[in-house]
């Protein structure tokens, strides 16, 4: 009988992963980042960097993908929203009229919500950006339009990288700001709504105030620094000039009543200069997980013999020998005479001798070094420091520092790798033909 899992709430996230791939790097196979994605059934990338011929393959997600049109340049922009296997029946895909931004439509009798969920997934380039004076048209006033489409069909979530710093500018109308706005005795006011708090305590941008206009228009509140989880607004985005708040999560009110939580995740500076956002959506779906068949039994665990360990291991199967438990062993079925002979010999070496500690085997790129490993750790540890203490500008430059070094290790490590086995295949050419394809296979795998 398959398992049944119930849930009550799901984890919906927003990432800025500033590229998949890259020429020394791959983060589809950076065990970090797959665990980070892992703790989600809904997440979203940005600006993935990928093309229509490069598809998107995570474990146990449904990838769905939105890409720009392909330049001579290298890609830019791009969207993949990702989606857990076992809810992927309750999730439909809607596509936009720009490559910038992406629906998934939560469907309520899945999901048990009272209406259908509309999650827009959104990357907007920054406002002075070559793209957007090519658009011929306002990135704002194209959610906005979107966003008064979905809402006649149900509730409305936006999440992703707006480019946007809004401070912690009002987004709704209260008396105070509506003494300019003609008959203003007809509009509803939103006095009980929680001001929301953030780090970025800057004024409005140009794309801030098109954020906030967007939201008014529309009925949304931004959940950074509003929502539980996030009690200071933290920053989202770490460059080498500066901290900031531009991803964010939008909802009505409505909505961010059934969210669970809001958080702005540990930043990994190593993977982007983003941070990972996500937040908790209030649901109620029962679904049943696949059981995974296999042909092979559970090996037992194994022992490491040191100095005495074999005296030691004879004086306990002695001690059960004493005890006459073996002769009590059943002779009727040999498969059971067998498992408790076996059991017997593994509690004997349990407490004799000592067991290896199992941790899992990661794979690593071919090329990637000690030094690389090394170097990564350090940018690990620094993007850490800088998120707690993002005023600190000697962090700051301590860690953009680090994170060059690091970059610089990646490609020379690479290249050093590859020259090094181009030496051997050129070695190997005449005199050894098997050693020749073996690493010619090797050269082939060099970024896997």
């Amino acid at each position: 009988m398959k398992p049944r899992i119930y849930l009550s709430h799901i984890s919906i996230a927003s990432w800025n992963v500033q590229g998949l791939r890259g020429v020394s790097f791959n983060k589809l196979s950076d065990q970090q980042f797959l665990h980070d994605i892992n703790q989600h059934h809904i997440i979203g990338l940005v600006e993935t960097h990928c093309t229509s011929d490069m598809s998107i393959v995570v474990p146990g997600y449904y990838a769905y993908q939105a890409c720009r049109s392909k330049t001579k340049n290298k890609p830019h922009g791009g969207i993949a929203v990702l989606v857990r296997n076992e809810l992927r029946s309750g999730v439909k895909f809607y596509a936009s009229s720009t490559a910038d931004m992406v629906w998934v439509c939560l469907k309520k009798d899945f999901f048990g919500t009272m209406q259908d969920v509309y999650v827009g997934t959104i990357y907007l380039s920054p406002n002075n950006s070559t793209y957007n004076k090519k658009l011929g048209y306002s990135p704002f006033d194209m959610i906005e339009h979107e966003v008064a489409k979905m809402s006649n069909k149900g509730q409305v979530v936006l999440m992703g990288d707006f480019n946007a710093r809004t401070g912690v500018c009002k987004e709704f109308i209260t008396p105070v700001n509506s003494t300019l706005i003609p008959e203003a005795n007809c509009i509803s006011y939103d006095d009980e709504c929680v001001l929301r708090v953030s780090q970025d305590c800057v004024s409005c941008c140009s794309y801030g105030n098109k954020l906030i206009d967007l939201c008014i228009a529309s009925g949304l509140k931004i959940a950074n620094g509003r929502v539980f989880g996030d009690p200071t607004g933290k920053f989202t985005c770490h460059k080498y000039n500066g901290s900031s708040v531009v991803d964010y999560v939008l909802a009505s009110s409505t909505t961010l009543s059934q969210m669970r939580f809001f958080k702005v995740h540990d930043f990994r500076g190593d993977l982007s200069d983003h941070c990972l956002i996500s937040f908790g959506l209030a649901v109620s779906v029962v679904f049943q997980v696949p059981c995974k068949k296999s042909n092979s039994r559970r090996m037992p665990r194994r022992y490491v013999w040191h100095e005495g360990a074999d005296l030691e291991f004879r004086k306990e199967l002695e001690a059960l020998h004493n005890k006459e438990i073996l002769e009590e062993l059943p002779t009727a079925n040999i498969d059971s005479s067998i498992g408790t002979i076996n059991k017997l010999l593994c509690d004997v070496a349990s407490r004799c001798l000592k067991r290896t500690g199992g941790k899992r085997c990661i794979k690593k790129k071919r090329w990637f070094n000690s030094s690389c490993s090394s170097m990564k750790q350090e940018v690990k540890s620094l993007s850490l420091k800088l998120s707690k203490t993002p005023n600190d500008v000697n962090m700051r430059h301590a860690f953009f520092q680090a994170k060059k070094r690091y970059k610089k290790q990646l490609k020379l490590a690479r290249a050093q790798y590859k020259q090094g086995v181009a030496q051997e295949l050129e070695n190997a050419a005449l005199n050894n033909p098997k050693l020749y394809w073996k690493l010619l296979q090797d050269l082939k795998k060099v970024d896997e």
